[in-house]
């Protein structure tokens, strides 16, 4: 009973370790076939995912060229279209140069037909000026001359008669004497009885002398002694013999004024009052030298000087005279100015000078009135345009006939186009105020506004 307990209970364990074995491999084969259903569907997954994953890298590599295609055709159509605009945008630009050359060399070309027009006017000023001032001087000096030839003339006329009327009366005299000696002779030689030939000669020889005395006694004429005479002699000779007080004084221009005129003068031939500007200093001896131009103090002091000063006074700034620094002048001329090159001094180095000029007393009793200011025109293009012409029409009736001054100032600060730096073209009261850009250096020109000085 025990053993077939123990075999029933051995069986049952052989069962029990059977069945195990059977769960076991059975669970072992349920955990495989899972195992390798889940790495099937790990695989399948994976192998699912690297599809997608290569059908989504197709896909995104087909939208990336697909893209680039259309960016690259965008691209190509963008550069072509830019290489168009490009090319239209050259040929508009070289067309608008070709048209600013042209419309550069239109200008330039009026500018200098103008300038030229301008300069021929000044010129033939200049020649007209020039000729009335040679005829003038020719008309003087030959007026001069006739006036020296009349003098002389009447003088020697006057010498003359004195001679005659001398000469005459020593005749007479002489006459006179003759005639006494020559009754007193008949007187003893020849009675009133007895006539002898040589008795009735000395008659015929007495009728004779008494026929000419009467002519030869008269008292000489001095008719030609006219007022008008009289009065040539007196006021000719103090030019045929001047006295020192007469001589002309250094540095007068006698073509300008009588003997000594210097502006301060009231003697006698000093006809024309004149008047002394004030000083003008715009220069100093730093680099080549002074100069004192009067082209420049012109610009710098509009309406302060006298378009044809008669004379020019130099002095250094603290009051010396010229004699006194000993410097060497390379001009001194009311026409043109003063200048002293340091080159030309044995210090190397000129005094800083100050210049006045004298003026006729038309310029001294004249008052000059400024117009308003007047910007026609601005700086774009090629410059600066304020012509006396154009503002005229623009501004009718408000700038008189013949201005005599110009003043130009910047339209903004109001600073002088003399002090601006700036190279003016045209700079003249009778044509205007012309600045051009290519006159310029790095810079166009500044917008400016111009006036003009008038007789009031």
């Amino acid at each position: 009973m025990k053993e077939d307990k123990e075999d029933k209970d051995k069986k049952d364990k052989v069962d029990k370790d059977k069945k195990d074995k059977e769960d076991k491999d059975k669970k072992d084969n349920e955990d495989k076939d899972k195992k390798d259903k889940e790495d099937k569907d790990k695989k399948d997954k994976e192998d699912k995912d690297k599809k997608d994953k290569e059908d989504k890298d197709k896909k995104d590599k087909e939208d990336k060229d697909k893209k680039d295609n259309e960016d690259k055709d965008n691209k190509d159509k963008e550069d072509k279209d830019k290489e168009d605009k490009d090319k239209q945008d050259k040929d508009k630009k070289d067309k608008d140069y070709k048209k600013d050359n042209e419309d550069k060399d239109k200008k330039d070309k009026e500018d200098k037909d103008k300038k030229d027009k301008v300069d021929k006017d000044k010129k033939d000023k200049e020649d007209k000026d020039k000729k009335d001032n040679e005829d003038k001087d020719k008309k003087d000096k030959e007026d001069k001359k006739d006036k020296e030839d009349k003098g002389k003339k009447d003088k020697d006329d006057k010498n003359k008669n004195e001679k005659e009327d001398k000469d005459d009366k020593d005749k007479d005299d002489k006459d006179d004497k003759d005639d006494k000696s020559d009754q007193n002779s008949k007187d003893h030689k020849c009675d009133k009885h007895t006539k002898h030939d040589k008795c009735k000669d000395h008659d015929k020889e007495d009728k004779n002398d008494e026929n000419k005395k009467p002519e030869k006694s008269e008292k000489p004429d001095d008719s030609w002694k006219s007022e008008k005479h009289e009065k040539t002699e007196e006021t000719d000779e103090p030019e045929l013999e001047p006295e020192d007080n007469y001589k002309p004084k250094k540095g007068c221009r006698r073509r300008y004024g009588s003997k000594g005129c210097n502006g301060n003068d009231s003697k006698q031939g000093c006809a024309e009052k004149t008047c002394w500007t004030e000083w003008f200093d715009s220069d100093d001896p730093s680099g080549t030298g002074d100069f004192e131009l009067l082209d420049n103090l012109y610009k710098e002091n509009i309406g302060k000087i006298c378009n044809s000063p008669l004379n020019i006074e130099v002095q250094t700034t603290s009051g010396k005279s010229v004699a006194e620094t000993k410097d060497k002048f390379a001009v001194m001329d009311p026409t043109i100015g003063f200048i002293c090159k340091n080159a030309d001094q044995n210090e190397c180095e000129c005094n800083d000078y100050r210049v006045r000029f004298l003026c006729p007393a038309d310029f001294c009793s004249r008052k000059v009135c400024w117009t308003k200011w007047f910007n026609g025109d601005t700086p774009n293009g090629i410059g600066d345009w304020e012509l006396l012409n154009n503002l005229r029409k623009e501004n009718p009736g408000e700038i008189c006939e013949s201005p005599l001054y110009i003043d130009a100032v910047t339209s903004d600060t109001n600073t002088p186009a003399t002090s601006t730096g700036q190279t003016a073209f045209i700079f003249s009261p009778t044509t205007g105020f012309v600045c051009r850009n290519r006159d310029q250096r790095g810079a166009r020109c500044h917008d400016y506004k111009v006036r003009f000085g008038c007789l009031c």
